[in-house]
């Protein structure tokens, strides 16, 4: 006879869900990407990254569109954060569906990086600077905590067997 699972989620589906909002609120409210220049370093918040604005630095002043690509890492990884939680413990499978899924987003965050941020770019004379860019504290935090969450899913899918 086949065990039912647990309708009951377990510490690891919560820490799924604290994760996924944590990460969520790191890639809004942390620098997305930092740009070098002879004046020092200027940070692009992830707000600005993600909805758009202008950031002004002594040497250049760039202006961001709405950039659809981190819009949509940062509500998938919370709209999977959140439906493990709900749908995990009735369906063990789902567990596997969500770790594919944050292992994509990793991916999709690590290879792609800043170009994202570039792509939004409409105006300033900051394309000298492109070259000068790195990944800031948003992205990073976001694809290392996608990883984690992949890792915990698979476990949890182990787990969930011997409930």
């Amino acid at each position: 006879m086949v065990k039912n699972a647990s309708q009951k989620p377990s510490i690891l589906v919560k820490l799924i869900l604290i994760l996924s909002v944590v990460s969520f609120l790191v890639l809004l409210l942390t620098p997305t990407i930092f740009v070098s220049n002879s004046s020092g370093l200027t940070t692009v918040w992830g707000w600005t990254g993600i909805f758009g604005g202008t950031v002004a630095a002594p040497v250049f002043s760039l202006e961001f569109e709405f950039n659809w690509t981190i819009y949509l890492i940062w509500l998938i990884g919370l709209v999977i954060g959140v439906m493990t939680y709900y749908i995990g413990p009735k369906h063990r499978g789902f567990y596997i569906f969500a770790a594919i899924v944050f292992v994509l987003l990793s991916i999709f965050i690590f290879t792609i990086g800043s170009s994202w941020i570039q792509s939004s770019w409409i105006s300033g004379n900051g394309e000298a600077n492109k070259e000068r860019m790195a990944l800031g504290v948003g992205p990073w935090t976001d694809g290392f905590l996608a990883i984690i969450m992949a890792l915990i899913s698979i476990v949890e899918f182990r787990l969930a067997k011997t409930r």
